[in-house]
């Protein structure tokens, strides 16, 4: 009988009317049994069946109902919209770099980075060798042209002494000072003495001439005298020839003395008149002595003025320099970034030196917007403020206000990427949530510039329909 067939169960019938005899074999039950359990099995697979179809049915409907619900609430709900932006803390009036115009050899450094300085301290100082000795060269020069002009303005108004300027005492004297002041005494003394010399000797030939005009007047008087006597005499010779007393040749020889005491009354007279032209003359020499001299004492002063003014101008320039030999602090605050490390060492004109970081100025916040965002960022725009150097669940957000905008594009040398710095400025209540927490320059910061409310499906469909919008453009 084949092994793999399945069996069949038999029963032994045994008929009513017969007594039962307790003899009879038991009914084996294993059959009976087997049937009564697949049979079970069938109807609790029918039930699993159903249950998962079920099972199934409420997923669908669940998903459905999610998706169907999510979407209404995606499509219905706003959320705001923000501009996200890396920034870091600045101070509003920016660092204060530290520079010199001339540059020089460092002698001594008195700070280093983090000190804290006040307005006007000494930062450090260069070497002032250079600057003294043109400085020196320049005042002695500068002392001895302002005496000049003081003996030259004496001069022009021919004062008997020099008058020295209040001047010549605010500046400081050279070694020297007392010679010079020898020196220019002694040139005022020459001159005065030259020009009295000139007229002197003029007013000697005046004088002179003077003294023969009188002997010529004394001469011609005399002379005068003769004529009147001798036309006396004529005249009477002419009445005693006219009655024949006298002979002619008497009279032709009185009228011929009168004829030469007229000639000489003719030349002495001549010879006052040239005399008094000479006096005009020598006179008119003095006063040309006089012009010369005012005109050569002003054109000595007038350039004795410009090497004045010339010379103040760089004895100016040159205190300054030396008061720039200290380097010293424009605002209190804190040294940052120093370049300059040795004694000896050289700094070049106008090389940063350092910077020093206000102390007393508000901070605000620089970030940089990407350029394809500009046009959504706008003064007085709310912005909020995570500063990421702090704890950020212990640390509250900040709200801020757009206060600056920059007004071209600017790139990043390091990166090449380009931006628009945005400054944000924090108002006091706000910071005063910080508690204990002290911003300082150079933390970093991200800001969010809320830019209106926006439905939730607007931001997610915006990526694909830029991308549908790309892809529909393309050749």
């Amino acid at each position: 009988m084949d092994e793999n067939k399945p069996r069949k169960n038999k029963l032994n019938l045994v008929p009513l009317d017969d007594p039962i005899d307790d003899s009879v074999d038991e009914i084996d039950s294993e059959p009976i049994k087997k049937l009564i359990a697949e049979d079970g099995r069938s109807k609790k697979g029918a039930k699993s069946r159903k249950s998962y179809r079920r099972y199934l049915m409420q997923g669908y409907a669940g998903a459905v109902i999610f998706v169907l619900g999510g979407g209404l609430w995606a499509s219905t709900t706003e959320i705001d919209g923000a501009i996200i932006a890396s920034g870091y803390v600045v101070v509003e009036s920016e660092p204060k770099t530290i520079q010199h115009f001339e540059g020089g050899i460092v002698q001594e450094i008195l700070v280093r980075n983090g000190d804290n300085v006040k307005v006007d301290d000494v930062l450090l100082r260069l070497n002032p060798v250079d600057p003294q000795s043109n400085s020196e060269i320049v005042q002695n020069r500068l002392y001895e042209a302002m005496a000049k002009v003081a003996r030259l303005n004496a001069e022009q108004q021919r004062l008997g002494q020099i008058k020295w300027p209040n001047a010549l005492q605010d500046i400081n004297k050279p070694e020297n000072f007392s010679d010079i002041i020898a020196g220019q005494t002694k040139l005022f003394e020459a001159r005065r003495k030259s020009i009295n010399t000139q007229t002197a000797q003029l007013r000697q030939r005046i004088r002179q001439t003077t003294d023969q005009i009188s002997g010529l007047y004394e001469l011609l008087g005399t002379e005068r005298a003769q004529k009147t006597s001798i036309e006396a005499e004529l005249e009477n010779l002419r009445t005693l020839q006219a009655s024949g007393y006298v002979s002619g040749s008497k009279v032709m020889s009185m009228e011929r003395q009168k004829s030469s005491i007229d000639g000489n009354i003719a030349t002495h007279e001549a010879d006052v008149a040239r005399l008094n032209s000479t006096i005009g003359e020598l006179e008119l020499q003095i006063s040309q002595v006089r012009r010369d001299a005012d005109a050569e004492i002003l054109a000595e002063l007038r350039e004795a003025e410009s090497v004045v003014a010339d010379l103040t101008s760089q004895n100016e320039s040159l205190k300054d320099k030396m008061q720039r030999v200290e380097i010293r602090a424009p605002v209190a605050g804190l040294v940052h970034d120093m370049s300059v490390t040795t004694i000896g060492g050289v700094v070049l004109s106008g090389e940063a030196i350092m910077q020093i970081i206000p102390r007393d100025d508000k901070l605000v916040i620089d970030a940089r917007v990407a350029p394809k965002d500009i046009d959504q960022v706008y003064k007085t725009q709310n912005a909020t403020v995570n500063l990421s150097a702090f704890n950020q669940r212990s640390t509250p957000q900040l709200t801020g206000q757009v206060i600056d905008i920059s007004a071209d594009i600017l790139e990043d040398k390091n990166t090449g990427l380009f931006y628009y710095t945005t400054r944000v400025e924090i108002p006091a209540p706000e910071l005063e949530r910080l508690a204990d927490l002290k911003l300082i320059p150079g933390m970093p910061a991200e800001v969010f510039m809320t830019t209106g409310k926006r439905t939730v499906s607007s931001y997610l469909l915006k990526p694909v329909t830029d991308t549908m919008k790309h892809a529909f453009r393309e050749d």
